[in-house]
Formats: C-alpha cells, structure tokens, sequence
C-alpha cells in the first residue's frame, strides 16, 4: 500500500525535479563555460532519457538534436583535453538517436533534412575502437533516418523523394564495407586490451547494418534469404555476447537506454528464414532480461515467436529446413507495435506480403 501511495509522490517530485532542471539549463549558450555546456549536454542526455520513459518521444527527439547542434556549434569551446570525453557525449546521443528514432514521425524531404547533420559518410583509417564505434553508429544512424523517412516519402505517395532518398541509403552499404576493411586493419594492431565484449558488439552492429542496407522494403521478403551468412554472423556474435555476460555478472545491466544487442537479434530473427538461426536468435533474447530503450528482450522474444508461428502455420513445420521452405505469400514484412496506456501492454500487428493482418496483444508485466 505504501507503495501504491509513494508511487504518484515520485512522479511528481520527477516532474517539479525535471522542469527546474529545464529552467537552470537557460543559460545563454554564446558566454557559457566549458562546465556550463558540459551541463548542458549532459542535460540533453538525461531529459531525452527521462521523456523517453514517459513515452513523450517528440520531445525526448528535440534533447537530442538540440545536443547534437549545441555540439556542432560549441564543440571548439571544449580545450583538447576534453576530446575523448566529447567523442563519447556525441556518440551517446546518436545511439540515443538510433534508439528512439522511430518512435518519432518522420516528414523529412531530402537527405540533408533526414539527416540532421553534416556527417561524412566515408570513414577514415582508425586509430582507436572508439573512432571506430562512432564511424559505425554514425552510418547506422543515417541508415535508420533515411529508411523512416522513405516509409512516410512511400505512404504519402511521394515517389521523387522516396527515389532522392532511396540513392542516399545505397551509398550507406560501400561506406559500411569500408569501415569493416578499417576495422579489421584496426584489429590486426590493436593491443590485447582491446575489449572483447565492444568488437563482438561492433562486429554484430555491422552485419545487421550491412543486413539492413542491402535489402528493401516494399520488395519480395526473399531478398533476405542469400543474406543468410551475414544472418549467421549476426546470431552467432549475440550467442557470444550473452555468454560473456553470463560468465561476468558484473557486466550484465538489466536496463539501457543504449543501444545494444536486443535489436539486432530481433532483426534477425524476424527477417532470416531459416528454421534453426532463428530459434537460435530467439533463445539469445530469452537468455537474460534486458531493457534496452524501449525493447524489452522478453517482450522481442514473445513477438517474434508469434511472427514465426504466423508464417509456418499451415506449414508442414517437419520439412522447413531452409528459408526457402517459407514461401513468399507465408511471410511477414511488416510490424506495427503500440503500447497500451499503462506501458505494460502492447498490441503488435502484423501485415503478409499478400492482402489481410495479423494481430495479437501482448501483456508482459
């Protein structure tokens, strides 16, 4: 019961907490101090977070843009021995991006717009695995930006930007491929304190982001089916990484609002075919209870089940040995979530390549 009477208590002490956090980051950016935009930024970080939670993603997307700005314009304010530190506090609110990008319409016109910012495509050699997790994030997150706003360019029936954009997402697969021949050079001199843990996390990040450029909504779902090595590389660095944390408690974080494995796997079991990687994709996300911005590794589990079980019915399941068991009209290209009122419900609803829906709801508590 006291539980019950503190809980409302919280909520609003988090609020009247929150708006005189908004009122003191006022400060007049042109005559701020290192420490002030240090302030600041960390500010944007913690207020995207906290409207994240509350599911007001609009304005938890505005913290972000308005970190990354204050970063393009003041980052030269930072003296040199605040780079490192800078780097991170940039590549947190693009993974932050990443995480909340499409829970935020998206009614961008062109490239530039759907981008946000100025950021070079083609990657560099690397010197550190900091430069290149930032190289990585940053093509992942055009990837993403790009993709949300073609599906809007495609419903609202505007097939000019849909083509201007779809040009700008091709590009991402050559800048990927370049990374990995950098990261691998990286590799190759790196340290042995280099962590095991951050390449096996980069490593899956990009053969999902390689998986996820090379293939196309609105085309056949067995354009997926030759991707099947990279499928493979992908499941099996989400198997490793759930080992590590299993073997180190110490590392294991029940919730983030980074980015991390949960997508990825989802994504592969949710668009490779093949009977055994799948289920292979689906015990990584039992394998430990994670929260990782707003995918909840349990809740992912349950519903691509639930997607597996929609394209197989009616299938002999006993002679599905390879994707190509599941044929195209079977298959499932898109999914629309929604969460109930109370965040402990959702209704997940999915859509076949040929006409009709599916949906199911979904209470995990």
């Amino acid at each position: 019961m006291d539980d019950l009477i503190s809980r409302p208590r919280s909520r609003l002490y988090a609020n009247s907490q929150y708006q005189l956090a908004l009122e003191n980051a006022q400060t007049p950016l042109t005559s701020a101090s290192v420490n002030d935009l240090d302030r600041v930024l960390v500010g944007c970080i913690v207020f995207s977070i906290y409207e994240a939670a509350r599911g007001y993603h609009e304005a938890s997307q505005q913290h972000i843009k308005n970190g990354r700005r204050i970063l393009l314009q003041y980052g030269d304010s930072l003296n040199s021995s605040r780079r490192s530190e800078t780097a991170e506090i940039l590549q947190m609110l693009t993974r932050l991006d990443i995480a909340f990008a499409d829970q935020t319409p998206q009614k961008h016109r062109n490239a530039e717009a759907a981008v946000g910012l100025n950021v070079p495509l083609e990657p560099c050699e690397f010197e550190e695995i900091r430069h290149a997790q930032k190289y990585l994030f940053d093509i992942e997150r055009r990837l993403v930006l790009l993709q949300l706003n073609m599906s809007d360019a495609y419903a609202d029936g505007d097939h000019q930007v849909y083509a201007e954009l779809h040009v700008e997402r091709l590009k991402c697969v050559p800048a990927l491929l370049t990374w990995k021949k950098y990261f691998d050079r990286l590799l190759g001199k790196a340290s042995p304190t280099t962590c095991d843990l951050t390449v096996l996390f980069l490593t899956l990040c990009y053969h999902a982001a390689l998986i996820f450029a090379r293939t196309e909504d609105q085309v056949a779902e067995t354009q997926c089916d030759p991707l099947l090595p990279e499928f493979e590389v992908t499941v099996s660095c989400g198997e490793q990484i759930v080992d590590c944390l299993l073997r180190n408690p110490r590392l294991q974080s029940v919730i983030s609002y980074d980015t991390g494995y949960v997508t990825c796997i989802f994504f592969a079991a949710t668009r490779c075919r093949d009977p055994r990687l799948r289920r292979r994709a689906i015990s990584v996300l039992k394998a430990l209870p994670r929260q990782e911005g707003i995918w909840k590794s349990s809740s992912a589990a349950k519903i691509a089940e639930q997607l597996i079980h929609l394209e197989e019915a009616g299938l002999d399941t006993e002679n599905i040995n390879c994707a190509a068991d599941v044929p195209e009209q079977k298959r499932i290209w898109q999914m629309d979530g929604s969460l109930g009122p109370d965040a402990a419900s959702m209704t997940a609803q999915f859509c076949g390549f040929s006409p009709g829906s599916c949906s199911f709801e979904m209470t995990d508590t």
